[in-house]
């Protein structure tokens, strides 16, 4: 057992007792010596939901109630010295029953009436972010959610802006207006700018665009993207820290999820809407089997023949390939022949 040294206000107090025993009882003495950094608050709606809660305000001080200053240096002279540990249990009493009495407190509740004020504000900006969401989607996509295929990732479009602040050090060079949106499922695979631009191509009015690959697969990166020009101007959003009311610039990007379990579709999308509840059930199957993958394309520059899938094709497609002479590249992840080739003769 050693021999402590705490402050009390402007005594010094010996205590003598275990490290852990002087520490609390040193908690004590000094919450009520600084009393005016604690307040209890008193939050929730009157007489419906109240409760109280006790903050340690170390910046900031509030006014302890009448008589604190006197009772404050009573209970400081009327520490022993030393303090030992049959001394504690009276003193923490006392440093309780004079924190309930002295604590500044603050009164934060409302009445039932500024509370159903409240929900009704908060319900109308529900409400208006609502049909601001449903505006948008019903502008570029379908009101339908299609479910993603066990098996399958989903190649979607996102409408973004860029929303950075250099002048605040806030960087959002990707930030979304509304939902994903669904351009096709396909078998799960490798993101590659390849799958991205085929199934861009099946879009005439985005491939029309600039298009920019972007490779970002590191901590905090972006992952595999295609990134368009600026498409257009978009009034559902506004930039950040900006003031203005006048929408933002907007560019499209192309991305893989494997994620989502349901996505609305593009607007384009060649799935089926269903007429009436009674045909969802039909209509997202017709839907969840559109993948895009049963045809591949073929390409000719020159006198060279480019043939590219969505996914790796049977072993029976691969042999008719390689016996028309075909080869594989890495590097375009599409089959090549040194010569015109037309999709029948490879029986496509």
């Amino acid at each position: 057992m050693k021999t402590w040294e705490i402050k009390a206000g402007t005594r010094t107090v010996a205590v003598k007792a275990l490290k852990a025993e002087a520490a609390q009882v040193n908690r004590y003495i000094q919450k009520v010596c600084g009393l005016a950094h604690y307040c209890i608050e008193t939050s929730g709606i009157i007489g419906v939901d109240e409760h109280s809660s006790e903050y340690w305000t170390p910046l900031t001080t509030q006014e302890p109630g009448a008589g604190y200053a006197e009772a404050r240096q009573a209970f400081i002279d009327g520490l022993p010295d030393p303090i030992t540990a049959a001394d504690m249990p009276r003193i923490i009493a006392e440093a309780k029953a004079l924190a309930a009495t002295y604590m500044p407190r603050v009164d934060s509740r409302i009445t039932p009436e500024a509370s159903a004020e409240r929900a009704n504000k908060g319900a109308a900006i529900a409400a208006a972010s609502k049909a601001k969401a449903d505006a948008w989607l019903t502008e570029f996509g379908q009101l339908t959610k299609l479910p993603r295929p066990e098996g399958q990732m989903a190649i979607t479009l996102e409408q973004c802006f860029d929303n950075s602040d250099l002048m605040s050090d806030y960087f959002d060079a990707h930030a979304t207006i509304g939902e994903p949106l669904l351009l096709a499922f396909v078998p799960k695979q490798a993101e590659r700018e390849s799958l991205a631009r085929r199934i861009l191509a099946y879009y005439p009015t985005l491939a029309m665009l600039e298009w920019e690959w972007h490779t970002e697969k590191w901590s905090m990166g972006h992952g595999n993207y295609l990134q368009s020009e600026i498409a257009g101007h978009s009034a559902y959003r506004n930039a950040y820290n900006s003031g203005s009311t006048d929408g933002v610039a907007y560019h499209w990007e192309i991305r893989f999820n494997g994620y989502n379990k349901e996505l609305y579709p593009y607007s384009l999308y060649p799935g089926v809407t269903p007429a009436k509840p009674a045909d969802t059930s039909t209509a997202l199957a017709l839907d969840a089997t559109t993948t895009f993958s049963d045809k591949p394309t073929v390409t000719h520059d020159r006198d060279w023949t480019w043939v590219q899938f969505l996914a790796k094709p049977p072993a029976t497609t691969l042999e008719q390939l390689k016996a028309a002479g075909g080869r594989f590249s890495g590097k375009r992840q599409a089959w090549y022949f040194t010569r015109h080739v037309e999709a029948a003769e490879l029986g496509l």
